[in-house]
Parts: C-alpha cells; structure tokens; sequence
C-alpha cells in the first residue's frame, strides 16, 4: 500500500523474497504484491514530472507560476493543475517559449530546442524547469558531457535552494525527481528522470540493509491517447549485489535487466526500456 509520502509498504514475505542474493536475470517477476497505488500515484507524479514549481521554484525573487498545459499524456512537462493567469508580459512569454520547448522535445527536435532554453534561463537561470529541458535537449542531441554539467547544476541548486522547502511540504513524492532524457519506442515516449534523494520503494528506511531504495525512474508515456503509462525503476537494496531495472505494474514488480555493482547511466536505462518495449511490441504482434 502506497503511504501520503509515497512509501511504498511491501508484505513482510515480499520483503523476505525480494532480499535473495543469488540473482537470475531470467527471472521476470520480482514478486507480487498491491502495487496498484503505486502506479496510480507515479502516474500522477508525471504531471508534475518537470517540476514546474507550484511553490517550489527558485523564486524567493520572482516565482515561475506557469505554464498551463494541456492533457495530453504523450506531452511531457505539463502543470497538474492550470496555472493562474499571468499579467506580467515577460512571464507569459516564458509561457508561450515553454509551450514550443515542449513541443519541440516530444517531436525530437533538440538541436531547435536548445537555443530556445537557454533563452528562458537568462530569465530564470536557477529554474528547474528549464534546467531539466536544457538537459534533455544536450541529452537528445549526444552532447552528455555539457549534459552532465547540467545536471550537476541542478543537483547543487536543488540543495540549496529547493530541498528545504520541499522538506517543509513533506517531502512531496510529485516534486522529488527531474527529468534528464527523452527518447521513444514503437508506442511510447520513454523519459529517464532522477531522484534527487535516494525513494524508498518498500521496506523499513531505518532497516538499512533490507529497505529498497532507487535512484532513477523511466517512465514510458502511450503514444496513443487510448494507451496506459509505465513506470520503471532502478532500484536497490544494501544487502544486495547488483541494481535492478524493473517495471512496477499494478500486480507485480518485473525484472527488466540485472546490472552490477555499479549504478548504470539513466540514458543506458532509457535506452534499455525503449528497446525492452520494442520487443514486447514485436512478441504481441507476432501472436
């Protein structure tokens, strides 16, 4: 059952199964158990998947207050709720420079996106929001080493600028990630996001050894607006050799890949559910 916090608590026997420490990569569930909650609750974590900072902003100075954006699941970085209403010019045109920067991302154009960011952070240079869109557009174009000095931005202005806040809101799940990549399959958007402080999945946090805990989500958004989200995690316990990249459905949580001791990259991890979606795409058709 998934708490307010977003902690997720595991059935005791999971807890026991899910801490073996011989691994079979072959091994496709992980156990079962009511995760229903929990891809209710990270699907509405993607709303607020960009951090467009309903309160959380940077903005003890000026507060990013928008923009509104439509329903659309096959959209990235829209606002849970509509935005009020701006009557400051300079900050309705952010809105309307966010709109195309969205656009442009889920249509693949980065290159065409990148100026246009950047743009709107000589205006907000420590939003988050934007950070994220300058990273998946350095991330969509191959440019991982400026790419990294991004997130390393937004990990040390999170920190000092967010993390208190978010804290004093009680740590809210919707607010606790960012988003760093976007790339496609088939049927879906795949975006790789990180945490910015380790998520307990399940287990005991004071359990140290036993509690599981991830640092990225993949979140695979439906093309098609009759399709349903999917949610994957790179996760790990402390008693445990190996990370673990698995997709948390409402039933079960599944082993996508086994990894070692070494967390991968979450463009590898993105990649890696693309290519895993592809394939369960081709095993369907070939029925």
């Amino acid at each position: 059952m998934e708490t307010k916090s977003g902690k997720l608590d595991v059935p005791a026997s999971a807890q026991r199964t899910r801490g073996r420490l011989i691994v079979n990569p072959n091994e496709r569930v992980r156990f079962s158990s009511t995760m229903a909650t929990t891809v209710q609750l990270c699907a509405c974590m993607l709303a607020l998947l960009m951090l467009t900072a309903a309160g959380v902003g940077a903005a003890e100075k000026q507060p990013w207050d928008g923009p509104a954006f439509n329903g659309d699941p096959a959209r990235i970085a829209r606002a849970a709720a509509s935005a009020p209403v701006q009557e400051d010019p300079a900050q309705d045109d952010l809105s309307q420079k966010s709109q195309a920067i969205e656009d442009l991302l889920n249509s693949g154009k980065f290159e065409k996106a990148e100026p246009l960011v950047r743009e709107c952070l000589r205006q907000r240079p420590h939003e988050v929001y934007f950070l994220s869109q300058l990273e998946m557009s350095l991330n969509g174009q191959g440019k991982r080493g400026e790419a990294d000095k991004v997130a390393a931005s937004i990990r040390q202005i999170w920190k000092s600028e967010y993390k208190a806040r978010w804290v004093a809101k009680g740590s809210p799940v919707a607010e606790s990630s960012w988003a760093r990549i976007m790339t496609a399959s088939k049927d879906y958007y795949v975006i790789g996001t990180e945490y910015f402080m380790p998520h307990l999945v399940g287990g005991d946090p004071k359990d140290k050894m036993t509690s599981l805990w991830a640092d990225y989500k993949v979140i695979a958004l439906p093309k098609s607006k009759d399709g349903g989200s999917r949610i994957f995690m790179l996760d790990k316990a402390a008693s445990e050799k190996n990370y673990f990249l698995e997709e948390y459905t409402g039933e079960a949580i599944v082993m996508v890949a086994a990894y070692g001791k070494e967390k991968p990259d979450v463009r590898d991890l993105a990649k890696k559910v693309a290519d895993y979606l592809d394939r369960s795409h081709a095993k369907e058709q070939s029925k």
